[in-house]
């Protein structure tokens, strides 16, 4: 490509924040697997099929929203024939976690209809795009699970949860603390940029976190046993911390900038956020 030429759109996704959102599940996962299973060669594929598979979404959406131009079409198809070799890859060395298809794709769909409306920026469209790219812990977890067909890793982790919890209680532990901090960065961000100045928004931000920063520390006081039991007290502490810091900026961060008419910039919310995943992920590692 000669310089000063702008690359095609559909190749690499903008949103940086996102990473943040594969990261911090993928490594959570990758390490309980390991933990508690030892490793598991399917574990490469999937973590491939995780990135290549946030391109292709970003690539179908600007598809989507550009009413299906041809420019933006090769990006598409190059990812998805990506993501077809590693699907291959996964079902040769991990066929049970096919299984975890039923929970993710309503989530993928409903992110892609909204797409195809240009609504890929609503609230909604943020909520399941959150809760498909958790679900890499659990589907990485799992793999270390005996399973059988038709719903393989899935079956497999509720067979877990009903007959054996104590062995299921950390990795849903963490993937709740996922769910429920990336949600809140959701609502956050629209506060900081979209929704900049729009009360209603900052009320139901600080509203969310602080929501979930108390009912952290009543399951951490032993509230809610069958979701603590088993979980790290160090783990406890730290997460219960961070979603408290996190409510405290969902606070502050509108107060001292956009309901002041200050500025403050995507790149310092996302440089701040950044941080608190980075505290997230070692929370998980230490449960």
């Amino acid at each position: 490509m000669t310089r000063g030429r702008k690359r095609p759109p559909g190749w690499v996704p903008q949103q940086h924040g996102a990473w943040a959102m594969l990261v911090v599940p993928a490594v959570t996962g990758t390490v309980l697997l390991v933990r508690d299973h030892g490793w598991r060669w399917v574990a490469l594929p999937v973590l491939a099929i995780t990135v290549v598979g946030y391109f292709l979404l970003n690539a179908v959406t600007l598809w989507l929203k550009a009413r299906r131009k041809p420019r933006y079409w090769p990006p598409v198809r190059a990812y998805a024939v990506a993501c077809c070799l590693l699907g291959l890859a996964v079902l040769a060395l991990g066929p049970g976690l096919a299984g975890w298809l039923v929970v993710a794709a309503p989530l993928l769909a409903v992110a892609l209809v909204l797409a195809a409306r240009r609504r890929d920026r609503a609230t909604l469209s943020g909520l399941v795009t959150v809760a498909a790219a958790c679900l890499i812990t659990p589907v990485l977890w799992s793999a270390g699970l005996p399973s059988r067909p038709p719903l393989g890793a899935v079956a497999a982790v509720a067979d877990a949860v009903t007959h054996r919890p104590e062995e299921v209680r950390v990795p849903a532990f963490v993937t709740l603390l996922q769910l429920a901090y990336f949600f809140g960065t959701v609502v956050y961000v629209k506060t900081m940029i979209r929704e900049r100045g729009d009360r209603r928004w900052f009320v139901a931000s600080v509203t969310y976190h602080a929501a979930m920063t108390v009912a952290l520390l009543a399951a951490a006081l032993g509230g809610i046993r069958a979701l603590t039991a088993g979980v790290s007290p160090t783990a406890l502490v730290l997460a219960t911390a961070v979603l408290a810091l996190a409510a405290v900026r969902a606070w502050a961060m509108p107060v001292l900038g956009p309901l002041r008419g200050r500025s403050i910039t995507p790149l310092q919310v996302g440089l701040v956020e950044i941080g608190f995943s980075g505290a997230v992920l070692v929370a998980c590692l230490l449960a």
